[in-house]
């Protein structure tokens, strides 16, 4: 029963490896395009069986890019965690990681006293005098670094995020906040600059507030005034460079014509000839549904997509951002 197992856990074993070269493989990737956020992330997935390979990966992404230290706390806190009991017993690698740690404040509390108290215990394992100056391989040109302020950052330990400006032909004006990994959401309101200042109501054959019908005027200029809060969610479909978003929201569209009159005395107690009424047929509102697509290059961000409300209109929207 034994040797009947072997295969079974050769493979179970083979598998975790498979795993590990997989996020190690594509941190690499992304570190050797200077992408430190994708790095940071795919070594992050080897803290769940404590990878030694991703710790000492995401220690020097925090040593040598300082600006990522914010949003690695969560991970750096994990190696810490990793790290202490291999050190407790001995690990000569956890306990010099653990002296750095301690001594430039990564994940936790920077503490002199421990920094020291770990960098002895490696020595220690050396068989050299506690008391001797510490091998050159130990010597470091960096200063030591006082622990960082913690401060909130909402999601920067799970997900990227994004703010982009966003276009569309009824509301060309409009921004969008975004959140991604391995999948995401966003959330986005687009409007016009429309003020919608009328005198009259009308519909789309008469005005009945001032009981005028065709052909004592005519409909000239047209405008809307629209409204769209919109919010989905990110389905990845090209490892964290592409994603499908599919969402709704609420949308407000008032439509405004320009009434022309064909007589001079159906406006001349204004001293005008025309002026603008709320064309209460034509406009409507109520929910919608998009479908669009999201790509990353860089640190820029393109989402694009379509959408209809109540399947009355159609309306395209392209949004421009930067990644963070």
């Amino acid at each position: 029963m034994k040797y009947f197992n072997l295969p079974f856990i050769f493979f179970i074993m083979a598998s975790l490896n498979v795993t590990a070269q997989n996020y190690n493989a594509q941190g690499d990737l992304a570190l050797e395009e200077k992408d430190y956020q994708s790095a940071r992330v795919w070594y992050s997935e080897g803290l769940v069986n404590c990878d030694r390979y991703s710790i000492r990966k995401l220690t020097d992404i925090w040593k040598e890019q300082p600006e990522m230290r914010t949003s690695m706390r969560l991970s750096m806190w994990k190696c810490y965690n990793c790290l202490t009991p291999l050190a407790e017993q001995q690990d000569r690698e956890a306990m010099l990681l653990l002296s750095d740690y301690f001594k430039m404040g990564i994940g936790i509390e920077g503490d002199s006293i421990r920094a020291e108290y770990w960098l002895k215990e490696y020595v220690k394992s050396l068989g050299l005098p506690v008391n001797l100056p510490p091998p050159d391989t130990l010597k470091t040109d960096e200063a030591p670094v006082t622990a960082e302020t913690k401060e909130k950052s909402l999601l920067s330990n799970r997900f990227y995020s994004f703010a982009a400006y966003t276009y569309s032909r009824f509301e060309p004006v409009g921004g969008t906040i975004g959140f991604y990994n391995k999948f995401g959401f966003y959330l986005s309101y687009r409007a016009d600059l429309n003020k919608g200042k009328y005198v009259y109501t009308c519909n789309n054959a008469a005005v009945p507030e001032i009981g005028l019908e065709n052909p004592p005027y005519r409909f000239a200029s047209e405008k809307w005034k629209c409204r769209t809060v919109a919010g989905g969610v990110f389905i990845p479909i090209l490892n964290r460079k592409m994603f499908v978003s599919l969402g709704g929201g609420y949308v407000s569209r008032q439509y405004f014509r320009e009434i022309v009159s064909l007589s001079d005395e159906v406006f001349a107690k204004n001293g005008e000839t025309s002026a603008w009424c709320y064309n209460t047929e034509a406009s409507y509102k109520g929910w919608n549904v998009e479908l669009g697509i999201m790509l990353k290059w860089k640190r820029l961000i393109f989402f694009g997509g379509i959408n209809s409300t109540e399947f009355r209109d159609s309306d395209g929207f392209l949004s421009i951002g930067y990644s963070f």
